[in-house]
C-alpha cells in the first residue's frame, strides 16, 4: 500500500471514528441529562407529605387508602373530587399505596422519575425536530434543573402535571414521527398519528389543560418542522437530518383539518374540567372576581413569570390573589408583553425561533389566565410546560449570538455551564422548603403578604402538635386578613373548646353557621360543646339538623342516639342506633347501645 493510500486509509477511518462518536452524542446527552437531574432533585426523597391537598389526594383519601381494588378502580374513573377528572392520576396512587403503603418517599420517587422521563423525551423531540444536539440539551437541562420547576416535582398532589407531561411530549413526538415520517401517506404515518391522537388523550385524562395541544402542534408546523409555506429550507435555526426527507409542505386547510380529532377531544374534556371545579365551588365567577381584575393579574402574572425565569426568588405554592391591582404595575407589564411580542414577530422570517418561543409561551399559559381557579393570582406549577417557548428563544438565541460574532465554542458551553450550576443551586435550596409542612407554611408567610390561607395550614399542623396557643394565633390571624374565612372560624372554635373557653368557641360555630348554615363540620362542633356545657336538648337540636343534612351518615346517628339516651329520650335514641345499624350492619358500638336499652336487635 503507498503512503497516500494509507494516509487516506487513516483519514477514512477517523472520520468513521468521528461520525460514529458525534452519532452518540445524542445517547450520550440524554443519558448525561437523566443523571444530573435525578442528583439534583434527590432531596426530595426526604420531603414528607403537606398539608396543602396532599391529605385529600393521598393521605386522608378513603379510596386511595383503600389500596387497587376493582371499587377504586371504578371509583378512579368515575369521580370529579378534587375538581377535576383525572383517572390516570389516580391510578398511579392506587398502584402506589397498594405497592409501598402511606409511605412519602415513593410518591416522590414516582414524581421524580417522570420529570426525568419528561426532561429527556423534551430533548428527543427537539432533538428529532432540529438535529440541533446541544441546543436541544441545553433547552431541556434548563427544564430539568429551573426552580420554578420544583413545586411540580416536590408537591405530591401536582401528579397532574408531571404524568400529563409525559404523555403531552409522548403525542409531539408521535405527531413528529408522523410529520417526518418518509412515506406519510402509508399505514405507518397513520400509525403514529393515531398514537399522537391515543397519547393526547391520556394526557388530557390527567389534566384538562392539554387541551392546548392541537395549537401548539400548528405551532411547530411552521417552525421548526417547517409545512407552511414561506418556511423554506435554510431559515437559521434549522438542521436537517442527514439522510432524513424534508417535511413536504402543506396547505393551510389540511393542516386544520388534521388537527381537528385533537381540538374536538381538547373541547370535551375542558368542558368536563369546567364542569368538575364548578361542582366543587373552586371556578370563580365575575361576581367574585371581576374580569377587569382577573385579566389585570393575568398580564401581570405573565410578567412575572418571565422575570422569575431570570431571577428566581421567594417562590412558594401559593400567591394570594391581590384585592387591588395598581394601574402602573399592569401597564409596565403589557408594554413588556407587547414589546416582546412585536420585536419577536417582527424578526420571525430571520430568527423564526424567537416567535415560536414566545407564541409558545404565551399559547401555553392562556389557560391559566383565561379561567380563574382557586383564590391564588399564579402558580410555579403552571409554567412547567411554558417555560420551554423562554428557553427555546434563550438557547438558539446564545447560539446565534455566538456564531454572529464568532466567539469560541468553549465561552459559550461555560456560560451555559454557569446557567445550569446556578439553576441546580437554587433548585437544591428551594427543596428545602418542601421538607414537611411547617417548613413549608413558613416560607411561604415569609415570601407572601396577606396569606391566610398560610396561616390558617399553619394553625392546623401547630394544632397537631399541640401547641394550642400557636394555633389560635395563626387562625386569628388568617381571620384578620379574611373575616368570612368559615374552615379557621371552625377550627378556631374547637381549639378554644380544647382550652375550655366554651362561650368564645360557640361564638365561632354561631358566625361559621351564619355564612355557610349547611356547614356540618360547624353544626357537628357545636353540638359537642354544648354536650359538654351541659346544655344537652339544645346539643340534640343542632345534632338532629347535622342528620337532616347527612342521613347517610351512621355515626351522626350513633352520637344523636347516644345523646338522646343520656336525656333519657330512649324510644327516640333506639331509633337512631336502628339508623345507624341499618346504615353500617357491622357496628357493635351501636349493638351494645341497643342492648343497654334493652331493645331487641333485629338482623
Amino acid at each position: 500500500m503507498s503512503r497516500r493510500q494509507e494516509s487516506q486509509s487513516k483519514a477514512k477511518h477517523l472520520s468513521n471514528r468521528a461520525g460514529a462518536l458525534f452519532a452518540s452524542f445524542p445517547v450520550i446527552a440524554g443519558l448525561l441529562l437523566a443523571a444530573v437531574t435525578f442528583v439534583v432533585f434527590w432531596p426530595v426523597m426526604h420531603c414528607d407529605f403537606i398539608a396543602l391537598d396532599d391529605p385529600g389526594y393521598v393521605t386522608q383519601n378513603i379510596h386511595v387508602l383503600s389500596g387497587f381494588t376493582p371499587a377504586s378502580v371504578r371509583w378512579a374513573f368515575t369521580n370529579v373530587e378534587e375538581g377535576f377528572w383525572q383517572p390516570l392520576v389516580w391510578l398511579s396512587y392506587l398502584l402506589e399505596k397498594q405497592g409501598f403503603g402511606l409511605e412519602p418517599g415513593p410518591f416522590h420517587f414516582t414524581n421524580l422519575v417522570l420529570h426525568t422521563m419528561n426532561t429527556v423525551l423534551l430533548f428527543a423531540v427537539l432533538y428529532r425536530m432540529t438535529a440541533a444536539v446541544w441546543r436541544s440539551a441545553f433547552v431541556a437541562a434548563l427544564f430539568a434543573l429551573h426552580p420554578l420547576h420544583v413545586e411540580s416535582v416536590a408537591w405530591i398532589s401536582d401528579r397532574k402535571d408531571v404524568l400529563g407531561t409525559l404523555f403531552w411530549l409522548l403525542a409531539m413526538l408521535m405527531y413528529v414521527h408522523h410529520v417526518k415520517n418518509p412515506e406519510g401517506g402509508n399505514s405507518r404515518g397513520k400509525i403514529y398519528y393515531c398514537l399522537a391522537l391515543g397519547f393526547f388523550t391520556c394526557g388530557l385524562m390527567c389534566k384538562a389543560t392539554l387541551a392546548i395541544l392541537p395549537a401548539v402542534l400548528l405551532l411547530l408546523d411552521w417552525w421548526p418542522l417547517r409545512r407552511v409555506l414561506g418556511c423554506e429550507p435554510g431559515i437559521s435555526g434549522f438542521n436537517a437530518r442527514p439522510g432524513r426527507p424534508e417535511t413536504q409542505i402543506v396547505k393551510p386547510k389540511t393542516l386544520l383539518l388534521e388537527k381537528l380529532p385533537f381540538f374536538a377531544l381538547g373541547a370535551i374534556f375542558v368542558v368536563a374540567g369546567l364542569y368538575g371545579q364548578k361542582e366543587i365551588g373552586a371556578l370563580r365567577t365575575s361576581a367574585e372576581i371581576p374580569l377587569m381584575l382577573r385579566v389585570a393579574n393575568a398580564v401581570c402574572a405573565s410578567g412575572h413569570y418571565v422575570a422569575e425565569t431570570f431571577w428566581p426568588a421567594d417562590l412558594t405554592a401559593y400567591y394570594p390573589f391581590p384585592k387591588i391591582i395598581a394601574i402602573s404595575t399592569v401597564a409596565i407589564s403589557l408594554l413588556i408583553l407587547l414589546a416582546v411580542s412585536v420585536a419577536s414577530l417582527w424578526a420571525w422570517r430571520r430568527y423564526p425561533y424567537l416567535a415560536f418561543g414566545w407564541l409558545w409561551y404565551l399559547v401555553m399559559l392562556l389557560p391559566a389566565g383565561l379561567i380563574q381557579i382557586g383564590s391564588h393570582a399564579r402558580a410555579d406549577r403552571y409554567t412547567y410546560l411554558p417555560l420551554i417557548g423562554l428557553f427555546v428563544m434563550f438557547s438558539w438565541g446564545l447560539h446565534e449570538s455566538w456564531k454572529r460574532w464568532r466567539l469560541p465554542g468553549g465561552a459559550a458551553f461555560a456560560i451555559a455551564a454557569c446557567i445550569l450550576i446556578a439553576c441546580a443551586a437554587q433548585t437544591r435550596q428551594q427543596l428545602r422548603c418542601w421538607q414537611n409542612s411547617e417548613v413549608f407554611f413558613q416560607h411561604m408567610l415569609e415570601v407572601t403578604e396577606n396569606s391566610s390561607l398560610a396561616h390558617y395550614n399553619l394553625g392546623l399542623v401547630l394544632r397537631q402538635k399541640g401547641d394550642l396557643d400557636g394555633a389560635i394565633a395563626h387562625y386569628r390571624a388568617a381571620l384578620e386578613i379574611t373575616p368570612d374565612y368559615v374552615d379557621a372560624m371552625i377550627n378556631l372554635g374547637n381549639v378554644l373548646a380544647l382550652k375550655g373557653q366554651f362561650e368564645e368557641a360557640t361564638g365561632c360555630f354561631h358566625r361559621a353557621l351564619q355564612l355557610r348554615p349547611d356547614s356540618v363540620a360547624a353544626l357537628n362542633n357545636l353540638a359537642a360543646v354544648l354536650v359538654m356545657c351541659g346544655q344537652g336538648d339544645e346539643a340534640a337540636r343542632e345534632y338532629g339538623r347535622v342528620v337532616q343534612l347527612s342521613p347517610d351518615d351512621p355515626e351522626v346517628h350513633f352520637k344523636l342516639g347516644h345523646l338522646l339516651a343520656k336525656l333519657g329520650r330512649r324510644d327516640e335514641a333506639a331509633a337512631e342506633f336502628k339508623n345507624a345499624l341499618r346504615l353500617k350492619p357491622a357496628y357493635p358500638e351501636a349493638e351494645e347501645q341497643l342492648r343497654a336499652l334493652d331493645v331487641r336487635i333485629l338482623k
